[in-house]
């Protein structure tokens, strides 16, 4: 009687084909969780500029009596923040200012829950999306 002896020394094809669908089902949840952080982390640099500006701006109140004619330049604020994800804006009053940071491109879809993140002169913090100013700020 002659036996077939099979080898146990290789890898079988579906043994392979196992552990690369477990291996691409694990990269596919942590390219996403990569991806969200991301986002926030993006959205964080926005949230210090925004802050860095606002400071800033106390500062002009204080030498000049006034936050009118405040610019972002002549405070030496970069516009484009964030790895040009987010643009900065400024509107000014006599007595009060408010910052914007805008998210652009795929920063505005990935942070929609977010959106637009406002910062005041008395310090009161907004966003235009669903979520909430807690966590997006």
């Amino acid at each position: 009687m002659k036996s077939h002896h099979r080898s146990v020394l290789g890898f079988q094809l579906l043994e392979i084909l196992i552990t690369l669908g477990i291996l691409a089902i694990i990269a596919s949840f942590s390219l996403a969780h990569y991806s969200a952080y991301l986002t926030k982390a993006k959205r964080l640099e926005a949230v210090a500029a925004l802050m860095a500006a606002a400071t800033a701006l106390e500062k002009y109140q204080l030498i000049n009596n006034t936050y009118e004619n405040a610019g972002l330049e002549q405070l030496y604020i970069p516009t484009l923040v964030a790895e040009q994800h987010y643009r900065l804006s400024l509107e000014t009053t006599a007595n009060s200012y408010l910052l914007h940071a805008t998210p652009l491109a795929g920063q505005a879809t990935d942070d929609a829950s977010c959106g637009v993140l406002t910062l005041s002169a008395d310090g009161e913090r907004s966003v235009s999306g669903a979520g909430a100013v807690g966590e997006c700020w």
